[in-house]
């Protein structure tokens, strides 16, 4: 192989390289304020009744929260027969999976599978929104959704729009 074709190769792999690098990172604001980010959220979410908000608290009988959880909001729809829930996360730098991981595998897991047989009985159309809830971490917030497909998907194209740099 000539020296000149060789030096090509590898200044297109680096090239690659850093492109593959910087399409795979999304850059995300570090500078968020967390009811800004959930008073937004709540007023682009629908639901069939009425948002209450709350803080982190309200899961802690689900799962211990870490401390490393600078602000939250929960809200969730007023109306008992509707499940409809997100969450709203600040984190310190670095604990978004952590947290991300405390959501889906503790919180959530746990809310559907305890209330599983309450749910199917008393409202069975709303399990599948607890069944399929998504979290997703964007930069140092973290955000859970318990809504309906159109509706998640509203929720985190909004969370996209509001927490990308």
């Amino acid at each position: 192989m000539k020296p000149m074709f060789k030096k090509m190769i590898c200044i297109a792999l680096v090239i690659l390289t850093l492109l593959a690098t910087a399409c795979a990172k999304e850059e995300y604001k570090t500078d968020i304020d967390v009811d800004d980010i959930a008073e937004a959220l709540m007023q682009k979410t629908p639901t069939e009744s009425v948002w209450i908000d709350e803080d982190q608290d309200f899961i802690k009988e689900y799962v211990t929260v870490p401390e490393y959880i600078k602000e939250s909001h929960i809200y969730y729809a007023q109306n008992t027969n509707d499940l409809d829930e997100f969450g709203v996360f600040e984190v310190e730098e670095g604990k978004a999976n952590a947290v991300r991981s405390m959501l889906m595998q503790g919180y959530l897991q746990k809310l559907y599978t305890e209330n599983l047989e309450w749910y199917n009985s008393y409202m069975p159309t709303e399990t599948p929104k607890l069944r399929d809830a998504e979290v997703r971490v964007f930069g140092n917030c973290v955000a859970y959704a318990v809504l309906s497909p159109e509706n998640r998907k509203a929720f985190f194209d909004e969370c996209e729009k509001l927490l990308k740099k």
